[in-house]
């Protein structure tokens, strides 16, 4: 309305085969609305903000990515059987069968502003978002007497809210001279709001053993890491409160590690294992800048992330080598009888003590800033290039991932440890004709 009062509704209805008989729509409306604030007649006199726009949409989206024919019930062979001179195949039923499956719905409110400053050189967006994830569609565990180990259900609600912030401004551009620069800066919180029934917990058991990711809390972050939480490198000092304590058949001696008695039972078991970090980054984004020198240009982008946790099982494995394999040079500072004032324990060639993926120690900070790309070119003039006859010409190099600031001591606080991230170096030409 008059350019400046906008607003948009939507309304659909999907519909999937996956889901159960009695839930195979789904309805997903959206609203959206914009004010262009600085078409208003009392901006006319704020001759420095160029632009200026509230924004707002609120709308449902669903999700039916999972295996099909979840939702009913299949049958596989077990086997054959002999019997009366003839061989018979087996057959029963393998998944259970729910009816009600339905859609898995995303509720999601953002509002925003953008606006534009001194003479459009400076632009800014600004936005928050809430999105609640409901019915999610998870493996949900079953009782044995089921005759099943779990189904596919909608489990549980998640929460995620944020605030977004981009920025892109022209520093300087003069005729000779531009520099451009960009950034972004992200700070999202996720949270698991429910599961299902009274459940506050869903653990990742593997081999009778709950996993440190993996798990589900109530209250808590989706990425959260549970183990034991770290106390201190046993002395000798400390054996009388040890020989007190209950370690389930652990050794704990001088030199190795004492987890954390959280509930102070004088027993350490699952009970005593709590959140001790999160995957997720408090802040995340990056910038990139722009020089331009006549026919030469140098950019760079940068990517960063602060906060996070991560596991590094390469640097837990080295930690733990027993000197017939790669080791990590931390463990040179390792605890001996002569040299107890540190937190790393003593050489073990055995098992049976805690070691450093039992407890919190090996978590680490995988905070980073990296440059991940870098690049130099330059455009020759037009009156040399038309001599070749050519149209443009343009010789440039380009480097990516050329350094990472991390105090992480795996591969990459990224990437991860399954292989380090390449370096690579590019020269190149382009011509046109």
């Amino acid at each position: 309305y008059k350019g400046k009062y906008l607003a948009s509704v939507s309304s659909r209805w999907d519909g999937s085969s996956r889901f159960g008989i009695n839930n195979k729509w789904g309805y997903f409306p959206a609203v959206s609305a914009g004010w262009r604030i600085s078409d208003e007649a009392f901006m006319k006199d704020i001759k420095w903000i160029n632009s200026l726009k509230l924004r707002a949409d609120l709308g449902v989206t669903g999700n039916q990515e999972f295996d099909s024919y979840r939702s009913l019930a299949t049958y596989a062979g077990y086997g054959e059987s002999y019997f009366n001179g003839q061989y018979y195949k087996g057959w029963g039923s393998n998944k259970n069968p729910n009816p009600d499956l339905k859609w898995e719905k995303q509720k999601q409110f953002n509002v925003g502003l953008d606006f534009s400053l001194l003479k459009n050189r400076l632009n800014i967006s600004v936005d928050y978002f809430h999105i609640l994830n409901e019915d999610l569609l998870m493996s949900k565990p079953l009782a044995t007497s089921s005759g099943f180990a779990s189904t596919i259900a909608n489990v549980g609600r998640l929460k995620n809210e944020g605030v977004e912030i981009s920025i892109s401004s022209q520093i300087i551009n003069n005729r000779d001279f531009q520099w451009n620069l960009q950034a972004t800066l992200s700070h999202d919180k996720n949270t698991v709001d429910a599961l299902y029934g009274n459940v506050d917990a869903i653990y990742n058991i593997y081999y009778n053993g709950i996993q440190r990711t993996g798990n589900l809390f109530v209250g808590e972050s989706l990425n959260t890491v549970y183990s034991y939480k770290f106390h201190k490198i046993c002395q000798q000092e400390d054996m009388d409160y040890v020989n007190g304590i209950d370690y389930g058949g652990k050794i704990v001696q001088p030199g190795d590690m004492i987890p954390v008695d959280v509930n102070d039972d004088k027993i350490i078991n699952d009970e005593d294992r709590i959140v001790v970090g999160k995957l997720d980054p408090k802040i995340y984004g990056g910038f990139s800048t722009e020089f331009s020198w006549k026919d030469i240009t140098l950019s760079g982008v940068f990517n960063y992330s602060v906060g996070a946790k991560r596991i590094s099982n390469l640097y837990e494995t080295m930690m733990n080598g027993t000197g017939s394999n790669i080791a990590h040079k931390d463990i040179l500072d390792r605890w001996t009888p002569d040299h107890t004032n540190t937190d790393i324990p003593r050489a073990f060639y055995a098992s049976g003590r805690y070691n450093y993926n039992d407890v919190d120690w090996g978590i680490q900070d995988a905070s980073f800033l990296r440059l991940s790309t870098l690049s130099l070119s330059y455009n020759f003039p037009q009156k040399l290039v038309r001599k070749m006859s050519i149209d443009k010409l343009r010789v440039y190099f380009t480097g990516s991932n050329l350094f990472c600031l991390t105090n992480y001591k795996g591969f990459d606080p990224e990437g991860g440890d399954s292989y380090p991230t390449a370096r690579m170096y590019v020269f190149g030409l382009n011509f046109s004709f």
